[in-house]
């Protein structure tokens, strides 16, 4: 038991540990402050939506997630 508390002392102190941390959560916040990951989150949602709740994409221009120039 000493040992497991030494070790999570010895992570708590580690500024290494503490900067990633403090890097880690400066990039999640300026991920969830972007207005254009926020922009495609919603579109994801919305396709998310209609898929799954049923309703038919279309194809280009219903969707205009196709490429119009683009034969299959």
């Amino acid at each position: 038991m000493n040992k497991l508390k030494k070790a999570v002392e010895e992570l708590v102190i580690d500024t290494n540990i503490s900067k990633r941390i403090r890097d880690y959560n400066e990039l999640h916040n300026k991920l969830i402050n972007d207005e254009e990951i926020t922009t495609l989150r919603k579109k994801i949602q919305t396709l998310y939506d209609y898929t799954y709740g049923g309703q038919l994409l279309g194809g280009y221009p219903s969707c205009e997630l196709c490429d119009p120039g683009h034969v299959s």
